[in-house]
C-alpha cells in the first residue's frame, strides 16, 4: 500500500516519503498503518502521524500543535501549521531531528499529553464564556 503510493510520487517527495516510512516503522514497529484521506497514516492507539505530498509540499501531520513544538522550536523557518510541519522541495528534511517528532506524535510524554490537557480545557471555557 505504501509502496505503491511512493511510486506515484517525484523523486524528492518519493525519497522523503520513503524516509518518513522507514522511521517511523522503526520506531513505532506496532503501528497500524492505513492511508486515511489518501495519506500514510500511522496510529498507535488515539495518537497518529500522517504524511502527504502536497501540490507546494511534503506535510507531516501530527495530532495537535504540542506533538510538533520541539521540531518546530528548532527548524523555526521550516513552515508549520497547528498539528503539521510543511516542507518545501527546497527545505532540509532533517530525518534525525523528526525523530523526536514521531516519538512526540505516537508516544507522547505526560508533559505533552498535559498540556494538551489544558489546551482543551481553555478551548472548552471560551465555548462557554463565549
Amino acid at each position: 500500500m505504501i509502496d505503491a503510493h511512493l511510486a506515484t510520487l517525484a523523486p524528492i517527495r518519493r525519497e522523503r516519503g520513503g524516509a518518513i516510512d522507514a522511521l517511523i516503522r522503526t520506531l513505532a514497529p506496532d503501528a497500524a498503518v492505513d492511508m486515511s484521506y489518501r495519506m500514510p497514516t500511522y496510529r498507535r492507539g488515539e495518537h497518529f502521524i500522517a504524511w502527504a505530498s502536497q501540490k507546494r509540499c511534503f506535510s507531516v501531520y501530527t495530532c495537535s500543535a504540542e506533538r510538533s513544538a520541539a521540531f518546530r522550536a528548532k527548524w523555526p523557518k521550516i513552515k508549520a501549521g497547528v498539528g503539521c510541519v510543511n516542507f518545501k522541495d527546497t527545505d532540509p528534511f532533517p530525518i534525525d531531528d523528526l525523530k523526536t517528532l514521531v516519538r512526540d506524535a505516537l508516544k507522547p510524554s505526560a508533559e505533552i499529553l498535559a498540556r494538551e490537557a489544558a489546551a482543551r480545557g481553555k478551548k472548552a471555557v471560551r465555548k462557554k464564556e463565549g
